[in-house]
């Protein structure tokens, strides 16, 4: 595909007009480089425009990466013109329509188009191990105005250290740009596989860059002088306010200005007779005021300032009663599928912060709720509803679970709409709404809903885990055979030692265990599997419920906390349905990969994040389970007892490494029945655990890798000749995957 034409000259080079910095002492340019880890640094993204191959309409995601570390929870993002910052290290613009043609195209600009990125203090450092660099995404949408982003190219910018022009200036003080300079970042996309792959050409966009240290100073006196300038208004107000009291006052004694004449006695005249005197007559009570009518009396007191929150609407609902326990489990009610002719969405609530005052400024004991939109714009009441917390709070954590059923036609023009209530006052604190049309069916969202505020002041937000349901599990050409992989969590078999509390537990199914393992299980500490999207509110961006196409670490799903702490029991279902999974799930590499999370260390006032796992628990799935997995005697499941938690200091009471115990259950029905309702899973056929996989550690201390014991070597035997050897019938899905031959296991383990 050819290049558009270039509708200005600009873009004909890669960088336009940036200035060079000074030429620093070497002894100092060095001195100064090593300081840039102990900096906090501010990074400047704006898109001046961009110009694609095709007519459409386009957005940009922006996202900050590193070689060196996987924790961007610590990065802000001011999105311009407003001035607050919030934890992100993702940015969108807005959406630009290209027009013209693919031969003579027109620019494209974009509303959001300025972003700040604030990188905490080590998180750039002056080597080639720790390269920071800015990944520029393009997705195209469908002219319909309906579905989700589809991705079309992409670039890079690298942010620090740069070893092109423009070099940084490092002697620049807080607050001045270490470099500026715009440039036009190509827009490719890869295709093909290796190592035929070839990138092509899909569009260009004019950016400007820039980098400098974050001025503290600066911050404060602008802070100080915001200060200064509210309390001149408030002031003022008083003063106002003052002014308006005397002049209440003085109206009060004019209001009848005969009245305030004083009486003058009449002399009589000399011979007119004499009235007697009228008895006084008692006064007559005001005549009350009619509730319908005005009263324009001018001595009423003057109206008080609103209260911050005085337009709370007022929520019919009220939270479910205590001793209804049914939202802290999976119920025997629990469905995989909605029914037929319907569609369902589970969400499970984790929590929410930043929470306005409930009426008469009282800190609110929230509850939340989920119903369709056009039952809240009706009034009625909720279809399902969490309990309050106890204590008044305004960063409330949950971990319930609530179901909600609609009809498929409604659904098509309905929207998801969760609301938190106070448990008082029945207010409505927050709302935020989705169409169930931008909900990828069976996919677990982890989003944050975010509803900004006016001014500088912090936005409510609210966590949760959301699933929409079909009546029918999808059916994909990758695995013909099956339609899915139902996991059963069951509980921890012993009592703990030492409980660390109620455990969260996520599971995924990895294509590549080995690897995950290595970058995610083994370091210290670990990365939290699950991480929040952010979903801006009232009109949450289109791509915000796209689903990535490809992922190294499958697609996490979250249970409700086990409970008791003293030993964990989950009883929760986990179907894999996805066709990503579906087409990697019984290859030589995959694996099924539970991560086990304190609940009450995740919700804090800032934020619900879940920190690093625990420990963790891990099943291959090869073709040898793939193979038991489709016995006739596994229709209704198998039982996988003793699977150990690894990676942790979690002892049982009698002093052996913690174990855990699941069912696992390949769907072939795109109806499937739950196992929470079964009552004989104890009578369930066992799974055959080969080369000691379902055995149990003798050391004290689990080990971080799961040791496989192998059988001893038979003795040796003459080689087959190549030609008689066999090659072994491929399950479903094995094709999609290059199969690579791993080493020995007994060679891996002596290496590590």
């Amino acid at each position: 595909m050819t290049s558009p034409k270039i509708p200005y000259p600009e873009l004909k080079s890669s960088r336009l007009d940036f200035p060079e910095a000074p030429t620093p002492n070497p002894h100092l340019l060095s001195s100064r480089a090593e300081k840039v880890e102990h900096m906090v640094l501010e990074f400047d993204v704006e898109v001046l425009d961009a110009v694609f191959n095709k007519p459409g309409r386009y957005f940009i995601k922006m996202t900050i990466q590193s070689l060196a570390t996987k924790d961007y929870s610590q990065i802000l993002l001011r999105k311009w013109p407003a001035e607050t910052y919030y934890r992100d290290y993702e940015a969108l613009t807005s959406v630009a329509t290209q027009k013209g043609s693919e031969n003579e195209p027109e620019l494209s600009a974009f509303e959001d188009k300025k972003f700040t990125f604030r990188l905490p203090e080590g998180f750039c450092k002056h080597d080639r191990n720790h390269d920071v660099y800015l990944l520029l995404e393009a997705f195209s949408l469908p002219s319909d105005m309906n579905g989700s982003g589809q991705k079309c190219g992409e670039g890079k910018v690298a942010i620090y250290p740069r070893t092109n022009a423009p070099r940084t200036n490092y002697i620049a003080a807080p607050g001045e740009d270490m470099y500026r300079h715009t440039q036009v970042v190509s827009l490719l996309r890869t295709t093909g596989s290796r190592p035929d792959k070839a990138e092509m050409h899909c569009g260009r966009m004019r950016c400007q860059f820039a980098l400098r240290e974050y001025d503290g100073n600066e911050e404060k006196k602008k802070r100080q002088k915001e200060e200064e300038k509210r309390k001149r208004l408030e002031e003022q107000k008083r003063k106002e306010e003052a002014e308006k009291k005397k002049n209440a006052l003085k109206n009060k004694d004019l209001a009848n200005p005969f009245q305030a004449r004083p009486k003058v006695a009449r002399t009589p005249i000399q011979g007119e007779p004499t009235r007697p005197a009228t008895p006084p007559q008692p006064a007559k009570a005001p005549s009350p005021t009619p509730e319908w009518q005005d009263n324009m009396s001018v001595n009423l007191p003057i109206t008080p300032s609103p209260t911050p929150f005085q337009d709370n609407r007022k929520s019919t609902d009220s939270p479910l009663p205590e001793y209804d326990k049914s939202t802290y489990t999976a119920n025997a009610a629990w469905r995989h599928t909605a029914r037929p002719g319907h569609q369902q969405v589970d969400v499970i609530f984790h929590g929410a912060n930043n929470l306005p005052l409930a009426t008469g400024k009282k800190v609110p004991q929230p509850f939340a709720t989920i119903k369709t939109h056009l039952d809240a714009r009706m009034g009625f009441k909720a279809r399902s509803k969490t309990h309050a917390v106890v204590k008044p709070t305004n960063a409330p954590s949950w971990e319930e679970m609530v179901t909600m059923e609609l009809k498929d036609h409604e659904a098509r023009q309905e929207a998801l709409t969760m609301a938190v209530c106070d448990g008082i006052t029945r207010d409505e604190l927050v709302n935020f709404s989705i169409p169930f049309s931008h909900l990828q069916p069976f996919h677990q969202y982890h989003v944050e809903l975010n509803l900004p505020a006016s001014g500088k002041q912090p936005g409510s937000k609210m966590y949760a885990s959301i699933t929409r349901k079909l009546s029918n599990l999808p059916k994909d050409s990758s695995s013909p055979n099956y339609l899915g992989l139902e996991v059963f969590l069951r509980a921890v078999k012993l009592p703990l030692q030492s409980p660390v509390g109620p455990l969260i537990a996520v599971a995924r199914i990895v294509p590549d265990y080995y690897n995950y393992k290595s970058d995610n299980l083994l370091s210290q500490p670990r990365a939290a599997g699950v991480s929040m999207s952010r979903v801006t509110f009232p009109d949450p961006h289109p791509l915000t419920f796209s689903v990535e196409g490809r992922s190294r670490h499958g697609y996490p799903q979250l249970s409700l906390p086990g409970r008791p702490e003293q030993q964990p029991r989950w009883n929760h279902p986990y179907m894999f349905c996805d066709e990503k999974d579906k087409a990697t799930m019984f290859t030589p590499s995959a694996a099924l990969v539970i991560e086990y999370y304190v609940a009450n260390s995740a919700m804090t006032d800032d934020f619900w994040k879940i920190q690093s796992p625990v420990g963790f628990s891990s099943l291959l799935l090869d073709q040898k389970v793939y193979k038991q997995l489709n016995q006739e005697k596994a229709k209704m499941g198998l039982r996988v007892e003793n699977v150990p938690i690894m990676g942790s200091d979690l002892r049982s009471s009698d002093a052996t490494p913690a174990y855990i115990g699941m069912v696992l259950k390949l769907i072939t029905t795109d109806q499937p029945e739950s196992m929470v309702a079964m009552s004989n899973l104890d009578n369930l056929p066992l799974m055959e655990m080969t080369n000691g996989q379902a055995h149990r550690a003798a050391s004290p201390r689990t080990p971080d890798v799961l040791q496989i014991k192998t059988p001893s070597p038979p003795p040796p035997t003459p080689p087959a000749p190549a030609q008689e050897e066999k090659e072994e019938g491929m399950a479903p899905g094995m094709y999609l995957q290059r199969i690579e031959k791993w080493p020995a296991v007994s060679s891996v383990l002596q290496s590590l």
